[in-house]
């Protein structure tokens, strides 16, 4: 069920046996998750509020703070990713390689809530993974105050006895509910 390794929204990485610290770094970010939430993890910036799965980091909910549902006081922010039927709509992300995390990767996270200090312009929310043969994986999803732009990042360390190569793989998630009295045509996109 993994994505193809020939997707535009790609990148590439090696790391040497005991080599640490190769980083991936993807301007386009996409996050991941199947099923149902492991553990939730919310990020808030001053524009955005975003919900991660553990399971695979996947991105299943933004909020666009400073853009309410309706003109009304006290009106919820718009929901851009979504993890609910009918509109569900979520980011996904993984690598494709040797022992390598995809989007189901059970994560780790040192905390469930971060936010984005007064001071601060930049927010970073780790999440860890191992495996038993000895390579961990950092997936560090970065938010930026006054943007609604996301940076994942990938930081790999190899400390088995054998070299790693892998990629980096983005892919959108969602369901497709025809409206009624409209067509049932695939999007395309």
């Amino acid at each position: 069920d993994k994505p193809p390794t020939d997707r535009p929204t790609s990148a590439r990485a090696t790391a040497q046996a005991g080599e640490t610290d190769v980083k991936i770094v993807s301007p386009t970010s996409g996050l991941g998750s199947d099923g149902p939430a492991l553990n939730l993890v919310t990020a808030a910036t001053d524009v955005i509020r975003i919900y991660i799965d553990t399971r695979g980091g996947t991105l299943r909910k933004l909020d666009l703070l400073k853009h309410p549902v309706s003109l009304e006081e006290d009106a919820e922010p718009f929901r851009l990713l979504n993890d609910t039927l009918p509109n569900i709509f979520m980011a996904q992300s993984g690598l494709i390689g040797k022992d390598a995390p995809d989007h189901t990767a059970e994560f780790s996270a040192a905390s469930n809530s971060y936010e984005l200090e007064y001071d601060a312009d930049t927010l970073e929310v780790p999440l860890t993974w191992r495996s038993e043969s000895g390579l961990e994986v950092r997936k560090i999803i970065v938010l930026k105050r006054d943007s609604y732009e996301l940076e994942v990042r990938y930081e790999v360390t190899n400390l088995t006895n054998e070299s790693w190569s892998g990629e980096m793989y983005c892919q959108l998630k969602r369901t497709q509910v025809p409206e009624e009295g409209g067509n049932t045509f695939i999007y395309t996109y």
